[in-house]
């Protein structure tokens, strides 16, 4: 956020004071300015979008994560999985991911 607002305010200057840095050949110098803080904003942003990017799949991958456990353990602890069972267990889940989603609004 700090770096949008550096960034406008360098436009800023460049855009009132564009004819004494044309007459004082300061673009180039300008230009590096706007250019290095434009690219601290790409980093930060590529940053964030990873994150993004992370928290989307384990939001979609949670679900299932869960149910394998579940059946993992289930298994595990000497019983017997049929299909009827793991129908049922996905079900149930997906009830529970429903509710979660009209309960907290998301």
């Amino acid at each position: 956020m700090e770096v949008d607002y550096l960034i406008l305010q360098v436009i800023n200057e460049v855009l009132y004071g564009i004819r004494a840095i044309k007459l004082s050949a300061w673009e180039s110098l300008f230009s590096q300015r706007i250019t290095s803080l434009r690219s601290a904003e790409v980093r930060s942003l590529a940053a964030r979008k990873y994150l993004d990017a992370l928290c989307v799949f384990f939001w979609a991958a949670t679900p299932v994560l869960i149910s394998l456990l579940t059946f993992l353990t289930y298994v595990l602890l000497g019983n017997h999985l049929t299909a009827a069972k793991v129908c049922l267990g996905v079900y149930c889940y997906y009830i529970l991911i429903v509710l979660f989603l009209l309960a907290f609004g998301i």
